[in-house]
């Protein structure tokens, strides 16, 4: 089962600065970042529970767009913007799928109920890059923007259960 917690479990910048370089996995977000949220969901459901699954996540970024990705073992991640809106939004359009990967449609909850987009009226991280110095969020109206990068932002990950 897919979870994603209704509001974002707390407040963390995706880097210092306002740097997108290593794109999502070498973000601060991506490196330390989300050990909180995953100690809670650990708590929460049981270790036991929580599934590794395989990801393909962008790992480099030229001149502010996606360049690379790769296969990482994961627990826990954000959403991109095609799991939330269905579709890009503020991503490159010259990403050529990198911030993609492999999720590449809506979830079914913030299809049939786009009120679970924003339900939580704060804003929160998405893991895809906008620019050098932006990654894409959802506003608290639930809107596609971007903020800087060194930005504190909810944390609103998704995580697979068994």
């Amino acid at each position: 089962i897919l979870v994603v917690p209704d509001a974002p479990m707390y407040n963390h910048v995706m880097n210092d600065t306002n740097t997108t370089e290593g794109g999502y996995v070498g973000s601060k977000m991506y490196i330390s970042g989300l050990d909180q949220a995953l100690a809670k969901v650990k708590a929460d459901f049981g270790e036991a529970h929580i599934v590794t699954y395989r990801n393909l996540l962008v790992n480099t970024v030229s001149n502010g767009t996606p360049s690379s990705w790769a296969w990482y073992s994961r627990q826990i991640d954000l959403m991109n913007e095609e799991m939330v809106y269905g579709t890009r939004a503020w991503s490159q359009v010259s990403q050529n799928g990198f911030d993609t990967g492999t999720n590449n449609s809506q979830l079914a909850a913030f299809k049939h109920n786009h009120s679970l987009i924003s339900s939580c009226r704060s804003w929160y991280w998405l893991r895809a890059v906008r620019s050098s110095t932006h990654f894409c969020n959802v506003t608290s109206a639930g809107l596609a923007s971007a903020y800087g990068a060194s930005d504190a932002g909810g944390v609103r990950p998704c995580f697979l259960i068994s």
